[in-house]
């Protein structure tokens, strides 16, 4: 709790008078990881980029930027999920799954996010998922899947904020 002197609210200092300065993800006691991957989404095509989990982590919050958003479509999309394409999770036998063909889809955090082709946020926009991060299974996979419906290949750069 800050201190109040004479009406004014005054920042927390530690015994040798630096300011103490709380997290906004307090709830989450471990260290912030930015991982930033680019790939070219085909025209007309569905493009996957699957980053694999090699270690526990929280999944906070990502972003997607359109390099070149005057080459998309009002049609294009773009989705987030987290997929577990090696049965890292064991339920494969239980939806009659085959590992090295099918895929799981364990979470889609993004689902139908259209490209806004022009204006100030044109092949740009920010997820949060704040509190309801949850930790992620070393093997599990974060899929980025983008849906062309145009006619040029687009360059994709995604940026997701883990804690790890």
């Amino acid at each position: 709790m800050p201190d109040i002197e004479n009406g004014l609210i005054m920042p927390l200092t530690d015994e040798t008078g630096k300011l103490i300065i709380s997290s906004s993800y307090d709830f989450i006691p471990e260290e912030p990881l930015w991982i930033s991957k680019k790939f070219t989404a085909t025209a007309g095509q569905t493009t996957f980029l699957d980053i694999q989990i090699t270690n526990q982590k929280y999944i906070l919050s990502g972003e997607y930027q359109v390099i070149n958003p005057q080459n998309a479509t009002t049609n294009d999309y773009i989705e987030f999920s987290i997929i577990d394409k090696d049965d890292v999770l064991g339920l494969f036998s239980q939806y009659n799954l085959t590992k090295g063909t099918d895929i799981l889809e364990v979470l889609k955090f993004v689902k139908e996010e259209y490209i806004c082709t022009n204006g100030y946020h044109a092949g740009y926009n920010r997820f949060e998922l704040g509190k309801s991060a949850k930790p992620l299974v070393p093997g599990l996979y974060s899929r980025v899947a983008y849906n062309s419906f145009g006619s040029q290949n687009l360059e994709i750069i995604v940026r997701f904020l883990f804690m790890v």
